[in-house]
């Protein structure tokens, strides 16, 4: 996982560090963290991201373009929300994975792997 880059956008910064920390403890080497729908798309369009772990409701809107655009380069996308509408988001995002707040990070990061590693069964 060093050579991964990991997009992380959420707008509470204990969530953040929370996540960030987790993924450095599975070894993802290139972590990037934007607070903000308008930081997530800059990122987006600056860098090659392989994962994101979205939060929906952000202080400029949702991440819905952001997922988008993401989902067109082919990045796998975790929703990390409270605002979450799993079947909604499933059908729009096919291969994604939804997290339901609160949530601790450990079940994030098991998503995680599930986008990074579909259909294996055995844990990473």
């Amino acid at each position: 996982m060093r050579n991964l880059r990991l997009l992380i956008v959420e707008d509470e910064a204990l969530v953040a560090m929370d996540l960030e920390l987790a993924a450095s403890s599975l070894g993802v080497g290139d972590i990037l963290v934007a607070g903000s729908c308008q930081e997530a798309m800059n990122l987006i369009g600056e860098e090659w991201i392989d994962v994101a772990i979205l939060d929906i409701a952000l202080p400029d809107g949702k991440s819905f373009d952001a997922a988008a655009l993401l989902k067109a380069r082919g990045a796998g996308i975790i929703f990390h929300s409270g605002h979450a509408e799993p079947t909604s988001l499933l059908s729009e995002f096919p291969g994604a994975e939804v997290c339901t707040k609160p949530c601790g990070p450990e079940e994030v990061m098991a998503a995680m792997q599930k986008v990074l590693h579909p259909g294996r069964t055995d844990p990473a």
